[in-house]
């Protein structure tokens, strides 16, 4: 803007010395319009507005500097014409592209224009003035702006300058014969009376010069007179009783539309010939009587033109032939039926037609013409060809084309992509007007449009629309014909195309001819926006249907994803290269782990936010997923109202996504999508209860996230609705105190926050908003304290050129644009926090001064002694400084000031200030140190030098990462146990691990927390060896039972971080491990009900696996006790035998993690050490009776009288429990069978609750009193199936126990009940609630529920005859699970349960029961099918859910066949058949 604004100030100047040499004057004004001219070319579209403002004059802008203004001031001026023809075309080119950007300023365009033309005597300017009224017209029409105008006038203006043709050059007369055919175009009104008497002179005009041999013909004249009849034409037409003028106008066409010049370098200009075309093009439907005569003529001309090597020519002549078929093939079809013999003109066409592809030489542009011109003429066909013949001529032209896409190279493909939309038009008419098409002919349309839907984003942008028109028609011929495969595939296939590329953020630049998801939304728009033109290619009907098919393959897809992660132990990745390192067992599984990570990419390994490694199973599903979100938050908005009917079931689909990966980020993108096209005024009541809960768990999530994920999240909540945003006022504030804190460095987020609160202020008022304004507003301070308008760095005005500096490329004028851009936003930000500030009361406003203890904390000296001092010697004295002053403002300096260059200096002061600090610690003795200590220095600066080692800004992170180091090395000198300064550097590393929501900083923590353990070790003496290890361990301790769960995941953290130095230390490992365990399985049992977000679950076991493989390494240690080991309070003694004991009674626990890892732990342990576990139930619960009675008293399992799924949920935990611990202790024959089976009191009256109450019913059948919300759904339907795998384990080891008493406490269970729940569980798993995504899950679940009914059939044969009975019954004799009924749904094209066919599948291949049904007849009838499908090729268009449960069929066939003689009869014979017609 800065140059424009100098060439605009450089042409005032000009202009005021215009008088005194007009000439040189003008040649200035001509090199100045050259240099806008060519600044305008690189000039960004934000920019193009206040472009526009300087070039016309706006309100805010000065009139008097504007281009406009100075032009007008010498528009009279010959001299100047260079100049104004410049004007001009700038304008034009703009006002082109951006007409609404001049609709201020139309009247004085407008008056410019006709001053330039009826004054200023140059030519080229009056021509270039005529240009741009053209424009102006084109782009401003109305009745409105016709009498702004004064049309009428001016066309009487420009008639009497048609007549003054002595003074006006040919150029000036054929431009003014162009404007009035535009005029009557755009204003047809007005020039209603003029335009009879215009066409009639301008076709005189044109015969005239035609007939003319004399003089030579003047093509500019005739190309404009052209244009202007043409423009006359396209507002009033010709009335087709004016046989002469018809005659007239078509014989200038043929005459003027003659064949292009040989192309040898001296051709003749074409713009007249051309323009003839486009009248052509454009009115040929008027000359249909004349065409239907010389169609010949016509279709070897503009054949002619077709293949001219002239970009243009070739243009035109396509546009022309093709308007010229179109109009042949309506008129032809509209010929008086003569079914004796095909009219000449439809013979001829389709002769050209067959012999273009029959001619294995034809050019490419032959073949397209072909194609395209047997679709122009399919209702002509139609008309006049036999049924048979008609559909003879549909297969060839189809098989023709398919095999130019299909059958051909990569490279043949690629040349024929632009010309594949416009095929398929033609493929799709042709089978629109057969009257019963085959199957087959839709198989191949469906292939083509797959195919074109795979080329989408190689076809240039100007041909997408056809591309999409394309489509549509073929959908729209599929719907006419009832078919109904077509949409569902294609929409399928365009979703699995848009999201099977590399994922990018939505405003990320790629480069060119890389292929994202944003390659496919114009394909989206297209097919989804209803236009208002009505039925055209069936987009108002279909827009809905798409829409449909679009959220059910949303559906599809994100449950077919599998996006489960797997844990990496960074344990397993570190190689150990000590001396002393554990040998054999640690060491192998090291080089193991390394080995196989070494072959997985290090992008597909990711750190959570609680610094677990993890990595994806499927990394191309996450990939899906998230082009699949974008995708979506382009498509689902483009129809609200079809939207509304799968708003709920997509409202609750995605909470159930969430609760299940709460570590997705783009399941919260989609709700933000969901959210921002909700009314929630109108919602219903279930949904906006889902609604509100869903957002209230991403409020309490959020602050626990990071990056990426984070964000995620804050989008969301500041895109919450007043109505919501009411409910949640409590729970959002931590939240926004946390969004403005980040806001401080980024601040686009306070800008959107701000924008977010002003707009929950503006409906709710500030009474509503209390709790969240007073955790707000305070967080303001610092924007408010902050000079934005000052604190950027100067930048100097630079050239745009790239520093090469190394392998950075600095680009000087982006980053002054990034600098203006933050002090705008700064700004805006301030302005908006005054804007907040006016609309609250002023107790709300003195919220943003600091309060009496934030003033009295900040002039509080950090300590009343003063410790730093300095000695200055000078000539004549002494200087005494005390620097304790200035260490908090040398602190506040480097972690608030907005200035780089301040927070450097002030960085490199502090380091300075800390050496000196440490230094004087060293030269303090022991009763100095105890007198006058500097604890209370170091309790403050010590976080902020730890936050400072993971800074953003590299300068600071290395200067203080080495410091911080220097640091830990120096305090874990100490002698003597808990020193204050040692015992400040401990707390503050684990309270930053503990309560610290940064990642990084939480991780660098850990790694300081390492190196602090491995120093004090290596620096320690004989007497205090373990002094300092016993410090971190005693405070893990009280954190590993810490209520808070942040707490205990912090002691994780820690002890996962420096567990290789603890395990390399026999005497560490002898003191401290037991009591360790001891609260690590603890925090374990603590963690069990915690949300599975925060990682203290896995953090826990992480840390337990670590602690398991060092006791069973160091197992030999812990047989004999020690004076020096620590024991727990739960431990009776520190041997080996003790954790045992203490394993066992924690192993019937209600904590489902806890309870497993003391069972595999006291496993692994009784490899080692022998046990005898009925000593312990004897010796710890007084008997047998008494234990089996504490493992059935789990908590609440004696309630069964529960209302809500939270209540459910636990019970099932409990009943969990029961089973778990009974399977264990009689599958691992820990106690007597015999007696577990008499000390059983209430099992089989809890397992028969289970049954009848909870098992197979459905979730709305529960009596469920509360509100159901989809994540407690989610999380009940897992804890369900889960307790029904442990029932089923339960049975299988009771019954396989080979104890007479046993068998005899299953058979006590209600059979029917149990046989209810056996046979859905097995037939229809889904139902019941198991969600089994993959291969591997389906195996292990069809192994377990067959190892019951294996295990039934041997102890139990009368129940299993009643299962065999209750199988027959209710479902191979029922109507919709019997094999007959399932094959006459798959016969019909029905989708149906799979999982029962997997399920007799299962069952017969075990041998379990008899699944009896006709099987040849189920064989013919589906190999009749088969052989139906093949002949009309419609293999391919049968749906995924058909075809499997086909193939699921034939399974069944083939099982029943390896037993059954008469069906294997069948199949041989089936076979010979085919063989002998082959």
């Amino acid at each position: 803007m800065e140059g424009l604004a100098g060439h605009l100030a450089g042409l005032e100047e000009i202009l005021q010395n215009w008088n005194t040499n007009p000439g040189v004057t003008g040649l200035q004004l001509k090199s100045i319009s050259s240099e806008i001219s060519s600044s305008l070319e690189e000039i960004s579209p934000e920019d193009v507005p206040s472009t526009v403002k300087h070039l016309v004059g706006a309100p805010d802008i000065s009139d008097q500097r504007s281009l406009l203004h100075l032009a007008k001031s010498v528009a009279k001026e010959k001299e100047a014409a260079d100049f104004l023809r410049d004007v001009c075309e700038i304008f034009s080119c703009l006002m082109e592209l951006h007409p609404q950007l001049f609709s201020h300023k139309l009247t004085e365009l407008f008056s410019f224009c006709k001053t330039l033309f009826f004054v200023n005597p140059s030519a080229k300017a009056r021509v270039e003035s005529l240009n741009f009224l053209e424009i102006i017209f084109d782009c401003q029409t109305g009745t409105d702006m016709a009498a702004k105008y004064d049309v009428a006038m001016l066309a009487n203006q420009f008639r009497k300058q048609l007549a003054l043709t002595s003074k006006n050059s040919s150029t000036v007369l054929s431009q003014v014969r162009q404007v009035l055919g535009t005029m009557c175009k755009q204003f047809p009104v007005e020039m209603e009376i003029h335009h009879q008497d215009l066409l009639v002179s301008f076709v005189r005009e044109i015969q005239a010069a035609l007939k003319s041999a004399s003089e030579k013909l003047d093509l500019t004249l005739l190309t404009g007179t052209i244009r202007g009849m043409s423009g006359i034409m396209m507002a009033y037409g010709i009335d087709q009783d004016d046989a002469e003028m018809l005659e007239s106008v078509y014989e200038i066409l043929r005459r003027v539309c003659r064949k292009p010049e040989v192309e040898d370098g001296s051709v003749t200009r074409r713009g007249a010939m051309r323009s003839a075309l486009e009248v052509f093009a454009d009115h040929n439907a008027l000359f249909t009587k004349f065409l239907l005569t010389d169609f010949k003529y016509w279709f070897n001309l503009l054949k002619t033109w077709v293949r001219s090597n002239n970009k243009d020519d070739h243009k035109i002549g396509w546009k022309a032939l093709n308007s010229f078929l179109d109009n042949m093939g309506a008129a032809i079809e509209e010929l008086k039926d003569t079914k004796e013999v095909l009219p000449l003109s439809l013979k001829f066409f389709i002769g050209e037609f067959k012999d273009i592809l029959l001619n294995k030489g034809s050019s490419h542009k032959n073949i397209s013409l072909a194609i395209q011109g047997y679709g122009k003429f399919a209702g002509a066909l139609k008309k006049n060809l036999q049924e048979k013949d008609y559909l003879y001529v549909c297969q060839d032209v189809l098989h023709r084309t398919e095999q130019l896409y299909l059958h051909s190279s990569q490279k043949e493909r690629e040349s024929w992509l632009l010309q594949l939309p416009s095929h398929l038009q033609s493929c799709s008419l042709l089978v629109g007007q057969v009257t019963s098409p085959s199957s087959s002919l839709f198989s191949t349309l469906e292939r083509l449009v797959v195919l074109l839907v795979d080329q989408f984003p190689q076809i240039p942008a100007q041909y997408q629309g056809m591309a999409v028109s394309a489509v549509l028609l073929c959908l729209q011929t599929e719907k006419k014909h009832g078919e109904g495969s077509l949409m569902e595939q294609v929409v399928y296939q365009a979703l699995i195309r848009s999201c099977s590329h590399p994922a990018v953020g939505p405003l990320e630049e790629v480069e060119f001819g890389v292929v994202t998801y944003k390659s496919y939304l114009p394909l989206w728009s297209g097919l989804l926006k209803a236009h208002p033109e009505g039925v055209k290619f069936g987009r108002a009907d279909l827009s809905e249907e798409i829409y449909t098919e679009v959220v059910k393959n949303i559906f599809t897809i994100i449950e077919k994803l599998d996006l489960t992660t797997t844990s990496v132990d960074e344990a397993l990745v570190t190689n150990n290269t000590g001396e002393d390192a554990m040998d054999v067992d640690l060491t192998l599984s090291q080089t193991l782990a390394n080995e196989s990570l070494s072959e997985t990419p290090q992008d597909l390994t990711v750190t959570d936010s609680y610094g677990f490694q993890k990595k994806a199973k499927q990394a191309k599903d996450y990939t899906v997923l998230v082009n699949l979100v974008d995708v979506c938050s382009h498509v689902l908005p483009l129809n609200t109202a079809a939207y509304s009917v799968y708003s709920s079931k997509l409202w609750y689909s995605t909470s159930l996504w969430s609760a299940e990966f709460p570590e997705v980020s783009s399941f919260y993108k989609l709700a933000d999508t969901l959210l921002g096209m909700e009314n929630i005024e109108e919602a219903q009541e279930d949904k906006k209860q889902i609604i509100v809960r869903y957002l209230s768990e991403v409020v309490q999530k959020c602050p626990s996230f990071q990056d990426e994920l984070q964000l995620s999240c804050f989008t969301l909540v500041l895109n919450i609705p007043p109505a919501i945003a009411e409910q949640l006022i409590e729970e959002l504030g931590p939240v926004m105190e946390l969004l403005f804190h980040l806001g401080s460095s980024m601040l686009h987020i306070a800008e959107r926050a701000l924008i977010a609160t002003l707009g929950w202020l503006e409906v709710l008022g500030q009474e509503k908003m209390d709790a969240l304004l007073r955790r707000v507003i305070p967080q303001l301070r610092v924007f408010l304290a902050t000079d934005f308008e000052s604190s950027s760095e100067e930048v100097t005005e630079v050239k745009k050129e790239k520093i090469k500096r190394g392998p950075l490329r600095i680009d000087k004028d982006k980053l002054k644009k990034m600098k203006i851009v933050e002090k705008q936003t700064g700004v805006k930000v301030c302005k908006l926090i005054l804007n907040l500030l006016a609309q609250v009361s002023t107790t709300y406003k003195a919220l943003i001064f600091p309060t009496e203890e934030e003033v009295g904390t900040a002039v509080t000296a950090w300590d009343m002694k003063k410790h730093l001092k300095v000695e200055i010697p000078l000539p004549d004295m002494m200087l005494s400084l005390h620097l304790d002053g200035l260490v908090p403002i040398v602190v506040d300096l480097v972690q608030e000031a907005p200035n780089r260059k301040t927070r450097v200096a002030a960085g490199e002061m502090l380091h300075v200030l800390v050496t000196f600090m440490i230094g004087r610690t060293s030269q303090q003795s022991d009763d100095l140190a105890a007198k006058s200590p500097m604890t209370n220095l170091f309790t403050k600066l010590f976080p902020v030098l730890l936050q400072l080692s993971t800074d953003s800004d590299s300068v600071l992170q290395t200067l203080y990462r080495p410091l911080f180091s220097q640091i830990i090395h120096w305090f874990t000198k100490n002698r003597n146990f808990e020193t204050p300064e040692t015992s400040c550097l401990l707390e503050c590393l684990i309270n930053t691990i503990c309560n610290t929501k940064d990642s990084s900083l939480k991780h660098q923590s850990a790694k300081y927390l390492q190196e602090f353990l491995e120093w004090s070790i290596k620096q320690s003496g004989s007497g205090n060896k373990t002094h300092n290890t016993k410090s971190i361990m005693k405070r893990l301790y009280y954190l590993w039972q810490h209520p808070d769960a942040s707490k205990r995941l912090g002691a994780c953290i820690a002890f996962n971080g420096f567990f290789r130095i603890f395990r390399e230390e026999k005497p560490l490992v002898s003191e401290f491990l037991l009591e360790a365990f001891a609260s690590a399985m603890t925090c374990l049992k603590m963690s069990h009900s915690d949300p599975e977000h925060l990682g203290t679950v896995q953090a826990a076991k992480q840390t337990i696996d670590h602690m398991k493989k060092i006791l069973l390494h160091y197992h030999s240690m812990f047989i004999k006790g020690s004076s020096e080991r620590r024991v727990p309070n739960e431990l009776e003694g520190g041997t080996i035998k003790d954790v045992q004991v203490w394993l066992f009674k924690i192993a019937s626990t209600t904590q489902t993690e806890a309870r497993h890892k003391a069972m595999e732990i006291f496993f692994e342990l009784s490899k080692k050490v022998r046990i005898d576990c009925q000593e312990i139930v004897n010796d710890s619960f007084d008997g047998i009776p008494k234990y089996l009675m504490a493992v059935e008293s789990q908590p609440g399992i004696d309630s069964l009288n529960l209302t809500s799924l939270c209540q459910l949920t636990n019970w099932c935990h409990s009943l969990q429990a029961v089973l778990e611990c009974y399977s264990w202790l009689v599958g691992e024959r820990l106690l007597p069978s015999d007696k577990v089976a008499k000390g059983q009191k209430d099992v089989i009256k809890y397992i028969n609750y289970f049954l009848s109450e909870v098992a197979i019913k459905e979730v709305d059948e529960l009596g469920s009193t509360s509100p159901i919300v989809p994540a407690d759904v989610a999380k009940f339907l897992k804890v369900k199936c889960t307790t029904i795998i442990r029932l089923f384990d339960f049975l299988i080891t009771f019954l396989q126990g080979q104890d007479a008493s046993l068998v005899d406490i299953v058979a006590s269970i209600d059979q029917n009940k149990l046989a209810r729940t056996l046979m859905k569980s097995t037939l229809e798993s889904s139902d019941v609630g198991f969600c089994l995504r993959t291969k591997e899950e389906n195996e292990m679940f069809q192994n377990c529920s067959k190892g019951v009914l294996v295990a039934i059939r041997a102890a139990l044969p009368d129940f299993y005859s009643k299962l065999q009975l209750f199988l027959s019954k209710a479902y191979l004799g029922s109507e919709e699970f019997s094999i007959s009924s399932i094959l006459s749904k798959v016969l019909k094209g029905s989708a149906v349960n799979a999982d029962v066919l997997r399920g007799y599948i299962s069952i017969i291949q075990e041998s379990l029961f008899k699944v009896d049904f006709d099987e040849v007849e189920t064989f013919e009838a589906l190999l009749e099918n088969h052989i139906k499908l093949h002949k009309v090729r419609k293999i391919s268009s049968t749906s995924t859910a058909v075809g499997d449960s086909i193939c699921l069929l034939m399974e069944i066939i083939s099982l029943k066949a390896s037993c059954s003689a008469r069906v294997q009869d069948v199949v041989i014979s089936t076979i010979c058949e085919d063989s002998r017609e082959h």
